[in-house]
């Protein structure tokens, strides 16, 4: 697997409000802002996998499914 030595910068096809989203990845964070805009937002790559797994887990779990029945 090839190491990140040098940030990524990429526009996606999701939009927000209409506006492309734009990621930037780093050898440790990755950044989220829309196009032509400077105000950003930054995750751990550490929390991005640990939120990736935990949908994971409720999805394989059925934990989003149905109420229980309150007795």
């Amino acid at each position: 697997m090839t190491k990140l030595s040098r940030p990524i910068v990429r526009e996606t096809g999701a939009k927000h409000r209409g506006t492309p989203i734009v990621i930037e990845v780093h050898t440790t964070l990755v950044f989220f802002r829309t196009t032509h805009s400077r105000e950003s937002y930054s995750l751990r790559i550490e929390e991005l996998f640990e939120m990736a797994q935990t949908r994971h887990a409720k999805a394989a779990s059925n934990f989003a499914g149905k109420p229980r029945r309150v007795r």
